[in-house]
């Protein structure tokens, strides 16, 4: 993590903000908290279908088979269909989501690292691995604002990152960032 942050976070005074979905929030929420301790954290971080690893291993549900790993992701749908419709598509695929949803299930950390910036918590209304309380668990991640928003939808929304995509640029085009905690 070390690593990813001293190659891609901005220097210190540059404003900028990570987001991850899913497995990816659990990156999103790691990397802030380390570059936060290095004195360059990010103003904002999103974490988006995913719950609060300390609280609750979402990927442990997803765990499996090779097998039932890609039909369980699959019926989530997180697989477009030109991907599970081909053995290539399978082959090309597999091995990098078998590889995320077991080290995910995995990743259990005992508490929240301070990521020192607002959180922005999202969750799908209709996801089946993430409850509203799971979510609301990342306000431990900071002392400053936490935002919870329910997009419609599963895991991956409605529409896929299209419905997230607006409520960030929302978020990110705004002159500041939010100052109290509010849920829509």
């Amino acid at each position: 993590m070390r690593d990813l942050d001293q190659r891609y976070a901005p220097a210190p005074g540059e404003r900028w903000a990570v987001v991850g979905h899913s497995f990816g929030a659990l990156l999103a929420a790691s990397w802030a908290a380390v570059a936060h301790q290095a004195g360059r954290g990010p103003a904002l971080v999103v974490v988006s279908g995913a719950a609060a690893p300390w609280r609750h291993s979402t990927a442990a549900l997803l765990d499996g088979t090779d097998d039932e790993i890609w039909d369980r992701v699959g019926a989530l749908g997180g697989l477009p269909a030109q991907i599970r419709a081909t053995p290539l598509g399978r082959r090309l695929v597999e091995r990098a989501l078998v590889g995320d949803v077991r080290a995910s299930a995995r990743y259990r950390p005992v508490g929240p690292a301070p990521v020192g910036c607002p959180v922005l918590a999202v969750r799908g209304a209709d996801d089946p691995l993430v409850t509203d309380e799971l979510t609301t668990a990342w306000s431990a991640l900071t002392t400053a604002a936490f935002t919870f928003r329910v997009l419609p939808g599963g895991h991956f929304y409605r529409c896929g990152m299209e419905d997230l995509v607006p409520l960030l640029a929302d978020v990110l085009s705004a002159p500041t960032l939010p100052a109290t905690a509010e849920r829509r």
